[in-house]
């Protein structure tokens, strides 16, 4: 979870809902070029889901390494893996979008990242760019 105060609609959630499972379910890695790595981007894209039992999100994340071998930067590679989280509700349960919304960002995300790095670093070592690690993006505005 992140340092700051939850916001209004997450904070409920948080107090109410547990963290009941991660699993990851899709994930591949294509190797375009075998090139010096400049830099990376990241897209996020999340899912959210409510019902009586809890709340399910899913996070897509992808990644292009760029790498060069001229002055332009060019694919060298792109990874991408696909996780689903789900929290548990332990009291009577209802949730509006809002709130679920800012409990992704605030919440799910925060608790998946970890696992979502880990294996685009395996996957990222698998197909030769040892090493290569990602940093948490701001996903402020992308639910």
């Amino acid at each position: 979870m992140t340092d700051t105060a939850l916001g209004p609609g997450a904070e409920p959630l948080h107090g109410t809902t547990r963290l009941s499972g991660i699993s990851q379910f899709e994930c591949h890695a294509v190797r375009h070029e075998s090139v010096a790595v400049v830099g990376y981007e990241t897209e996020v894209s999340t899912g959210i889901g409510s019902n009586e039992q809890g709340l399910v999100f899913t996070f897509a994340c992808g990644v292009k390494i760029m790498g060069t071998d001229s002055p332009d930067p060019r694919v060298a590679a792109e990874i991408g893996v696909s996780f689903l989280v789900t929290y548990e509700a332990q009291a009577p349960f209802a949730s509006d979008d809002q709130a679920a919304q800012e409990f992704a960002l605030q919440v799910a995300f925060p608790e998946v990242f970890p696992f979502i790095r880990q294996r685009i670093h395996d996957l990222a070592s698998n197909i030769g760019f040892t090493g290569f690690l990602i940093a948490q993006p701001d996903l402020h505005g992308a639910v």
